[in-house]
């Protein structure tokens, strides 16, 4: 499944270059109001750009590396389009180092055989929705059905854990909480196995 590049053109050259540092900065754990003033934006500004182009603090929990990645290449070929070559740049160094990491952890791994695959528990997730997508379902088509499934929840109150469980704001699942998928051992604002949870879920989503 194939994301369509965005369009920049009615941005102002040079706003994805802020944009980047707030997006590092959020992804570091710093706050909006931090960012804002060190960036010299207003505030209402970084929540809005980062809700615009999906890095909130939220859309960034649920993005892996490979899909970050996959993202600043589409981003800086759309600038590169718009001959934005200095933000193209930027977005592609990102991309690089990124893409550079996964293939020294993979070439770290390979060479010791008995060691466990780090990524296995994020493997069996990703996985485990792909089939229950159906056999044609692909990778990016299980990322996006595990990002929709938890933006679903947050759409109506709920707030995600780092290990994907969730608690209400007001304590108790609305009426209208979508069902639960098969992928997970159990409703995630009801875990009576914690042990099984982060076997099957919280390992994996920490990788994610």
């Amino acid at each position: 499944m194939t994301e369509p590049r965005p369009n920049f053109a009615d941005l102002p050259t040079g706003r994805m270059l802020i944009l980047l540092k707030l997006e590092t900065g959020l992804r570091l754990g710093q706050t909006y109001e931090a960012l804002a003033k060190r960036l010299g934006i207003s505030l209402s500004a970084s929540k809005h750009w980062a809700s615009q182009h999906g890095i909130r603090k939220c859309d960034l929990e649920l993005e892996t590396v490979d899909m970050r990645a996959g993202r600043h290449v589409r981003w800086a070929l759309a600038l590169s389009d718009l001959g934005r070559e200095e933000e193209a740049g930027a977005y592609e160094a990102e991309a690089r180092k990124l893409e550079g990491l996964l293939s020294r952890l993979k070439k770290r791994a390979a060479k010791d055989p008995e060691r466990p695959d780090p990524l296995a528990p994020a493997r069996a997730l990703v996985d485990a929705v792909r089939a229950s997508l159906g056999p044609q379902a692909d990778t990016g088509e299980a990322f996006a059905a595990l990002a929709a499934y938890y933006r679903d929840l947050r759409g109506l109150g709920a707030i995600l854990k780092p290990d994907g469980q969730v608690r209400w704001r007001n304590g108790r699942a609305p009426g209208d909480v979508p069902e639960t998928p098969a992928w997970l051992p159990s409703d995630p604002w009801a875990v009576t196995d914690q042990e099984e949870w982060e076997a099957q879920v919280g390992r994996a989503l920490a990788i994610l």
